[in-house]
């Protein structure tokens, strides 16, 4: 015999099920790529001097989406990603894998069956704290400035606030070849930097061809426009094994 506390015991539970019932449908069934795609434009909104624009929100879920062709703008520069895959979590706050060579991993210029840039991994942490390792396809990333190449890329970065240019960091760079806008091509390339606010030390740098070169320097970040950032860097030429002292210094847009 059923009594009234019994009964309501049973009502409450028969609630809770619904609940949960109708939560669990909520969670597996509702468009996540419209609200993806709805969430992330009205971000973009609050975010003066850059645009952004994607083909299209696939693959999504309540903690993770990915978007189609990305193209941002930001001071002037493009920058293009073929695929972003993006999952939320505790800890890191934000896990995005960046394919800036496309499915194909073939870069403009290179050979079918090159080998497939792997993709950049950007890890954001509490304390406005980011990680980035993995490599880019320079061809795929800025198609517009005509660079190629594929660099590795190691770097931890600290902001202060968003958004803007980190305060904070450092950077570790190394690539078998890069292809510079004026036609310029280093090979061998390893790079270190560090960066406290405006100031950037070049700890190293290294070219072993084609004629091999190592630096040190520093540079005066401009955060309004990055190419405009002056540089003065001092080391050794090594033609045909000769040490030659060399020194150099100017602007960043010079090689672009």
């Amino acid at each position: 015999m059923l009594t009234p506390r019994s009964s309501l015991l049973k009502i409450l539970l028969f609630v809770l099920v619904a609940v949960l019932v109708l939560c669990v449908g909520l969670w597996l069934f509702l468009p996540w790529d419209m609200l993806w795609d709805k969430a992330l434009r009205a971000g973009l909104e609050q975010v003066s001097g850059t645009e952004a624009s994607w083909e299209r929100v696939s693959d999504a879920g309540p903690l993770h989406f990915t978007l189609k062709g990305l193209d941002v703008t930001i001071k002037k520069i493009r920058l293009h990603v073929s695929e972003v895959r993006v999952d939320l979590g505790l800890s890191p706050l934000i896990t995005a894998h960046l394919d800036t060579a496309g499915r194909s991993g073939e870069a403009e210029g290179e050979p079918v069956g090159a080998t497939p840039a792997s993709p950049l991994r950007l890890r954001l942490f509490r304390g406005k704290m980011l990680t980035v390792d993995g490599t880019l396809d320079l061809a795929g990333l800025v198609p517009d400035m005509e660079l190629a190449g594929r660099p590795g890329l190691d770097a931890d970065l600290k902001w202060k606030k968003w958004p803007g240019l980190p305060a904070s960091g450092s950077l570790e760079l190394s690539a078998e070849e890069i292809t510079l806008p004026n036609g310029i091509r280093a090979q061998g390339l390893e790079l270190l930097a560090v960066l406290a606010r405006e100031s950037v030390t070049i700890r190293n740098f290294e070219v072993s061809g084609p004629i091999p070169l190592r630096l040190r320097g520093a540079a005066r970040l401009d955060r309004k426009n990055l190419l405009n950032t002056a540089y003065k860097v001092k080391g050794s030429l090594f033609p045909k094994g000769a040490a030659l002292p060399f020194q150099r210094s100017g602007r960043l847009g010079e090689f672009f």
